[in-house]
């Protein structure tokens, strides 16, 4: 009969270790929804619990599954890449090196994220207004005709309420050129109003100065809202080279979501943590067990 007891305690006991272990499994099965996006070389971003961060892109696990890769907004297919020595490899399913060149987009995630086709083209006549809007408090005034180191326009309803926004990307910083003031800017112009995300101004002989250029938009949430993503380079340095991530707020209006160049723990945030939340119920329930146990195999000897 006391055999029978003990068998049953330590039945019940690991039952609750299993049922513990399961449902830690099932919530951590149902928790790796994370969704991890690569801009080129410089901006690799996760979404994780709600929460956007920046991560290694030479030495995170995630790499070793599957990436869905794009090239010049061209879906190419689903690979394994790595990041070595300043450049990116494709490996496909036979283990096969790809070669790829142009602008990167890659993503890993359970959900299908939608790629915009968009046009670049180029600012006219229309659209010097806008820019002498934002540059007017800088005293700068522009044409047509001027020096235009970038100079792309889209259009694209970023908002899904079926009309469609512009986005300029434009800038007439160059060190080759002679000018009084330079300018870097990234705005868009929504029913008619202008909302600017980036304004930059430099003295003419200034050398270390950004451009900036539209990336892409991307859906992320199947809602008709689309991101913006914008490449951050300059001339003479790579030190500050990046990815500017920006998200529709609830008043549809682009704010900075991300940069590549926001410093963020790489080292395993909310590792350690997970690891407790598996082995704290299950030491509880040992614990608790064991002192059963004990109590029981008392009692039988008193």
């Amino acid at each position: 009969m006391k055999k029978n007891k003990k068998k049953i305690i330590i039945g019940v006991v690991l039952i609750f270790i299993l049922i513990a272990i399961g449902v830690y499994l099932f919530l951590n099965k149902t928790k790796k929804n994370d969704t991890y996006l690569i801009f080129n070389d410089s901006g690799a971003f996760k979404y994780e619990d709600e929460e956007w961060t920046t991560f290694n892109n030479a030495e995170d696990p995630i790499f070793d599954n599957g990436f869905n890769v794009y090239i010049d907004n061209e879906y190419k297919g689903k690979y394994e890449i790595r990041y070595v020595n300043d450049m990116w490899y494709y490996f496909d399913e036979n283990n096969d090196s790809q070669d790829f060149s142009g602008e990167l987009f890659a993503y890993n995630s359970k959900d299908d994220i939608t790629l915009a086709n968009i046009k670049k083209q180029e600012i006219d006549e229309n659209d010097i207004s806008y820019l002498n809007d934002v540059l007017k408090d800088e005293d700068i005034k522009t044409g047509i005709n001027d020096y235009y180191r970038i100079n792309e326009k889209i259009d694209f309803d970023v908002d899904g309420d079926g009309k469609e926004e512009t986005i300029y990307a434009i800038s007439n910083a160059d060190v080759m050129e002679n000018q009084d003031k330079v300018f870097s800017t990234v705005f868009y112009v929504k029913n008619d109003k202008i909302h600017t995300l980036k304004l930059d101004v430099y003295d003419s002989d200034e050398e270390n100065y950004y451009l900036y250029s539209i990336n892409n938009l991307f859906e992320l949430e199947k809602n008709g809202k689309y991101y913006l993503s914008i490449n951050q380079f300059s001339d003479m340095t790579n030190a500050n080279n990046g990815t500017l991530l920006y998200q529709l707020n609830v008043s549809n209006q682009y704010k900075l979501l991300i940069s590549s160049n926001d410093t963020t723990d790489q080292s395993n945030k909310g590792g350690n943590n997970g690891i407790w939340i598996l082995f704290i119920p299950i030491i509880i329930i040992v614990i608790g067990g064991y002192l059963l146990y004990k109590k029981i195999t008392k009692e039988e000897i008193d």
